[in-house]
């Protein structure tokens, strides 16, 4: 399949989805409806009802689904050039819940204030040192692994600082253990874009190093790559795109690995490719798994970890079965 197809199809699905996610929910409003609620200039007071919780409460959780998702799945192709590891999926390696772990304990201490500009540059930072720590010359199978561990360990201190202090059924704690786009407004959504944007043109900057990464350290040096810049640079993109999005949606599993390993046949290795088409793809990912979390019940909403666990984990069992059968 061609590239210019490829996009062509995900950009499709991603345009209908997002309408579709504009209309459902416990409010419905048919397409019909929501066009003559927006031009006629006369519309009715449900219509006029409905467009009011589509403008202010809709509207801001879809578009936070299309950039979180374009980020992880940016972060996610990213972290597997860098680590030349087809399982180095941002969150499920623990680098969101280093994130998240900062942030909690920014709020906790009253450094920072849930969702404000500096917590989310917290959670950025809290994210680098948790990608510092994961050792990178690791098999695919120890690598994902040891950052689970260090992922656990990171949610497990998040829980205990939340516990701590007394902090259990504030904002933005159950958000975090759960993943949720619950809280996604147009301030806070103002707020992360500009951490998406940084994090998206770095990673933009430094794909074509990344991609020589694979040659091996030798020959990528050889070839003018300096190496430890590169790989620090690339953690840094990583971390803006991933931490950010953490601090606001909570820890978002499987997007960063599922969409790079599904994409990659279609649109080939190279980053300056694979990138985009992750984007496109994370954002259907989310976007897709938001909409289903606040339609299946009637009332409250489905986790999206869980939801995303259901996606991700047959593609991770496959992923895992390719390395074996390849080494």
């Amino acid at each position: 399949m061609k590239r210019v197809t490829v996009f062509t199809l995900l950009s499709i699905t991603l345009v209908v989805l997002a309408v579709a996610a504009l209309l459902s929910g416990s409010v419905h409003l048919s397409l019909g409806e929501f066009m003559h609620g927006i031009f006629s200039g006369n519309a009715n007071a449900r219509e006029h009802d409905a467009l009011l919780i589509i403008g202010q409460i809709r509207f801001p959780r879809v578009i936070g689904a299309i950039a979180i998702g374009a980020a992880l799945g940016v972060a996610g192709a990213l972290m597997q050039g860098l680590f030349i590891n087809p399982l180095a999926d941002p969150a499920f390696i623990g680098i969101s819940a280093g994130g998240v772990l900062l942030s909690l304990l920014g709020t906790a201490i009253g450094v920072v204030e849930f969702g404000s500009l500096p917590n989310i540059a917290v959670a950025a930072i809290g994210a680098v040192i948790a990608a510092r720590l994961i050792p990178k010359r690791l098999a695919p199978l120890p690598f994902i692994l040891v950052g689970f561990g260090l992922g656990s360990l990171w949610s497990a201190l998040s829980a205990l600082i939340a516990a701590l202090q007394g902090r259990t059924s504030a904002p933005g704690t159950s958000l975090w253990a759960m993943g949720s786009l619950s809280l996604m407004t147009w301030p806070s959504l103002l707020r992360l874009l500009p951490f998406l944007v940084m994090g998206g043109i770095l990673a933009i900057l430094i794909s074509d190093k990344v991609d020589r990464l694979a040659l091996g350290p030798r020959m990528a040096t050889f070839m003018g790559v300096r190496t430890g810049r590169v790989k620090w640079f690339g953690l840094v993109a990583a971390a803006l795109l991933v931490g950010s999005s953490a601090a606001l949606s909570g820890v978002m599993t499987f997007v960063g690995l599922v969409v790079p390993n599904v994409l990659r046949p279609l649109v080939g290795s190279r980053l300056r490719a694979l990138m985009p088409a992750s984007a496109l793809g994370g954002a259907i990912l989310l976007l897709a798994a938001d909409t289903l979390s606040r339609s299946l019940l009637s009332s409250g909403e489905v986790s999206l970890t869980l939801l995303l666990a259901i996606i991700g984990s047959p593609v991770l069992v496959l992923i895992l079965i390719r390395e074996k059968a390849s080494s």
